[in-house]
């Protein structure tokens, strides 16, 4: 088994709407992948057949070799899933969450390391209906890794998070990763994506728009260059014959290099620059961010009717959250006809409050 998680030729319909259209991808041990795409694009839907809460129409899916709705209590052992909002009563102190969940595992990751890590000390005895934004993000990551997952769906990690809290999960990630954990993460903080994931998937009315590192996206859509002022004119053709790359007037006096701007494109800038007798002032390079590059996709993918055809909307929401709360922790004696963990957590609430 060479990936956590395998989607190929993925359907999903809701009557005559396609959510999902031919969607093929992977995910493999210790990569971290960002699914990304507007409102309506197919996220929710991918996500919930990959959980194991809808079937495909058509193609397969596989999560540690396991067909996900046909063995949904044994995969939830070993599967993680952080949910924006949901799943926890409102009157449930943080403290009394992560010891109930750890005990639907065999072995559960400490508590305490999660609360340190996750930097939830200050907030242990708070009910989770008094915890801001970033702390139920926070307390939403630590129920879905207590487990110790092999792999973990995340949806918006640090959303609402202050700077701090970000460091700490981009640094947990980091680990994850090191561990071989597969990680599938939705969001629209795409700053903060950029610099957690390794592969970047964009869709699009279910359809694939673009996929590979946040580099080769940079370099296939983004117009990654090096940019130089001369107030002498600059033979383009010359200039780009000596250095094996496109350059290009982008307005008056401003000259655009178009190749990946690495120190030794640099260095041999300047020096053919040199040898032609041009003053190049105001150096620099450019590297659209991995937003500009997504806006541009889907406002190119906009003016097509795209699978749906004009006039259509999918049924499908931006993040996981939309949905019912998975069935979370797995239920220790396996089989899908008997309670619950959400279940067992709400007749825990009174137990815990009184």
């Amino acid at each position: 088994m060479s990936d956590a998680i395998e989607v190929k030729d993925l359907t999903v319909t809701y009557g005559a709407t396609v959510a999902v259209d031919g969607l093929s991808f992977a995910v493999g041990f210790g990569e971290v992948v960002g699914l990304l795409g507007p409102n309506g694009a197919g996220k929710t839907s991918t996500l919930e057949t990959i959980e194991g809460y809808r079937r495909p129409t058509k193609g397969f899916v596989r999560v540690l070799g396991i067909e996900p709705a046909a063995k949904q209590a044994r995969l939830s052992r070993e599967m993680g899933v952080m949910l924006q909002e949901g799943g926890i009563p409102a009157r449930m102190t943080v403290k009394a969450a992560l010891t109930l969940y750890s005990r639907f595992y065999d072995h559960p990751q400490s508590v305490g390391d999660l609360v340190t890590q996750l930097n939830l000390a200050s907030v242990l005895k708070t009910p989770y209906r008094r915890l801001s934004g970033g702390e139920k993000q926070r307390l939403s990551l630590a129920l879905a890794l207590i487990g110790r997952p092999r792999v973990l769906l995340l949806d918006e990690p640090t959303a609402g998070v202050d700077p701090e809290g970000k460091a700490a999960i981009r640094d947990l990630i980091t680990g994850l990763r090191a561990a071989s954990v597969a990680i599938l993460m939705t969001g629209h903080e795409l700053e903060e994506i950029d610099r957690m994931v390794d592969r970047v998937l964009i869709i699009d009315r279910g359809k694939e728009r673009a996929m590979g590192t946040p580099a080769e996206l940079r370099g296939a859509y983004g117009g990654e260059g090096v940019e130089f002022t001369a107030f002498e004119h600059v033979d383009c053709e010359m200039l780009a014959a000596r250095l094996g790359s496109s350059v290009r007037l982008v307005r008056v006096d401003r000259y655009r290099v178009e190749a990946e701007p690495t120190t030794e494109l640099l260095g041999r800038l300047v020096q053919t620059l040199t040898d032609l007798g041009v003053d190049a002032q105001d150096v620099a390079t450019i590297s659209p961010s991995l937003e500009e590059i997504y806006l541009s996709l889907i406002s190119v993918a906009s003016q097509d009717p795209g699978p749906l055809g004009p006039g259509l909307s999918h049924p499908d929401s931006s993040t996981l959250g939309s949905h019912d709360p998975p069935a979370g922790p797995p239920d220790q004696t396996g089989p899908l006809d008997q309670k619950s963990p959400d279940q067992t957590i709400q007749a825990s609430t009174e137990e815990t409050h009184g």
